[in-house]
């Protein structure tokens, strides 16, 4: 049970008491009379109760609502009106409601309101993120609640949504099946799992994160089961889960990286952090992770590039500078090699990038973040485009600081008179309008203002330009992400000694 739901159900807001008349003191309206005793022993809730009541003391008794000369006898409403009243009963429906359609409605109103909230816990800023866990738990008891047949009707809520593509509702029913006590709730799970295509991806990513904090004792003998299934998505699911309990090894991540289908081997390179290894990524790991630069999922070569980059292995960051293959692979996510391993005459080569990429609000953020001084015109440029706008400015506020009132920050002149005068060193590279730190990203990762992506990013930052060799996961319930973010953030004085103010290496 939620605290929440506990202290509702040990103090409830009323209390009945049934052949108690209470009298009230001299002087106080009987809707005052609402005493400490009659409410629990609660002094507080009396007073609340009195003050509702004092506030409508200069109301009418039911006495003066009388109209003057009626009798006591006179009806104090008339049913026998002429005109048609505006509202009536309708001819049909009012039919009883049978439990199991009731209990059915339940869960399928919660399962898509917990869906919603996942999508916020990632999406909102993570000052946000105990509010949104604690209506997370609130709807998931009410599925509870519901039963036994709460299982079944969680497995059909489920594939009814299959028919969209929206990986948080997958994300929904992994984590209540996960928060349900025996073996049929993980049973119903494998299956729904295995019913998804077997190129879902993003789907076994969020079911993967649902169940790293679903609290079910036996999840551990869930992931060995789904390791030995034939489909990628239940085989992805299966490392993750083992990876997060000590049960993959060296070996194992090399024959998932070296013959997986695409979700298993996103989930083989996400799976690297925690392998029990003494190398940051495992000597026998390093050339798969090369060779998984060129697979055609963007979401795999990306991973790859990612471990690579943070483990101090530069051969991504070389590779988009010289070739434009891996850049036709990953699109625009090819900049965030520059943030993680640049220098300020790579300015250059992400325009080019640009050029051929989509301009997108993640683009945006990444020229931001790789703190380019010269980069102020075409952020600004984007302010009139009303997509982009909100992304542009966002990126101006990274790389400049708040030098532009709140409410002008879509003024590209506003920003152009705010720049020009700060006289900022082309030579340096910025981060909020000051010369970058490690202490200054930390900062930004530490504030709570950024959603999950946004303060994934810095986290890499951190890592990859502070020599860490591994980031850290923010995927967790709270207050496990505020505890890493905070060993990180400590990290940062060791790893800031390699890294001058304004520098980029």
């Amino acid at each position: 049970m939620t605290p929440v739901l506990k202290a509702a159900r040990e103090r409830p807001l009323a209390h009945a008491l049934p052949g108690v008349e209470l009298t009230p003191p001299p002087g106080v309206r009987p809707e005052a009379a609402l005493l400490p005793e009659a409410l629990g022993g609660d002094a507080q809730l009396a007073a609340e109760a009195a003050a509702i009541a004092e506030a409508g003391a200069g109301l009418a008794t039911p006495e003066e609502r009388v109209a003057p000369g009626s009798q006591d006898d006179d009806p104090l409403a008339r049913f026998d009106a002429a005109d048609e009243p505006p509202v009536r009963l309708a001819d049909t429906g009012g039919e009883p409601l049978p439990m199991a359609r009731f209990h059915a409605a339940i869960v399928d109103a919660c399962a898509g309101t917990i869906a919603m909230l996942a999508r916020h816990r990632w999406q909102r800023p993570a000052v946000h993120r105990p509010s949104i866990e604690a209506r997370i738990l609130v709807q998931t008891e009410a599925i509870l609640a519901t039963g036994a047949g709460c299982v079944a009707e969680v497995v059909r809520w489920w594939m009814r949504a299959l028919e969209g593509s929206d990986p948080w509702k997958s994300w929904a029913p992994a984590f209540v099946l996960g928060s349900i006590e025996g073996p049929a709730p993980l049973e119903a799970l494998a299956h729904g799992i295995e019913r998804l295509p077997g190129d879902a991806l993003w789907d076994a990513l969020a079911i993967a994160e649902a169940l790293a904090v679903a609290p079910h004792p036996d999840l551990a003998q869930l992931g060995s089961s789904l390791l030995a299934s034939r489909h990628p998505v239940a085989r992805a699911v299966g490392v993750d889960v083992c990876s997060r309990r000590g049960g993959v090894s060296q070996d194992d991540l090399a024959r998932w990286l070296q013959r997986g289908e695409a979700p298993v081997a996103l989930a083989a390179i996400r799976a690297i952090d925690r392998c029990e290894a003494r190398e940051v990524v495992p000597p026998s790991v390093v050339p798969l992770l090369r060779a998984r630069l060129r697979d055609p999922s963007p979401a795999v070569a990306w991973g790859a590039a990612r471990a690579l980059a943070i483990a101090g292995h530069r051969d991504p960051y070389e590779e988009v500078c010289a070739r434009d293959d891996l850049v036709a692979v990953l699109g625009a996510r090819a900049l965030e090699l520059f943030v993680l391993a640049g220098r300020a005459e790579d300015l250059r080569r992400m325009e080019g990038i640009l050029s051929r990429a989509p301009i997108t609000p993640e683009a945006l953020s990444a020229i931001g973040r790789f703190g380019h001084p010269g980069s102020w015109a075409f952020l600004t440029h984007f302010l009139a485009d009303e997509d982009l706008a909100d992304a542009a400015a966002g990126a101006l506020v990274t790389l400049f600081g708040p030098a532009v009132p709140a409410p002008d920050r879509k003024r590209a002149l506003a920003w152009k008179s705010a720049i020009a005068a700060t006289h900022l060193d082309p030579a340096l590279r910025y981060r909020l309008g000051e010369p970058w730190r490690l202490e200054t990203v930390a900062a930004e990762l530490s504030s709570g203002h950024l959603d999950r992506e946004e303060a994934q990013r810095r986290a890499d930052e951190i890592a990859a330009r502070a020599g860490l060799g591994r980031s850290i996961e923010l995927s967790l319930w709270t207050p496990d992400p505020e505890d890493r973010i905070a060993a990180l953030t400590a990290a940062c004085a060791q790893g800031s000694r390699g890294c001058p103010a304004g520098g980029w290496r």
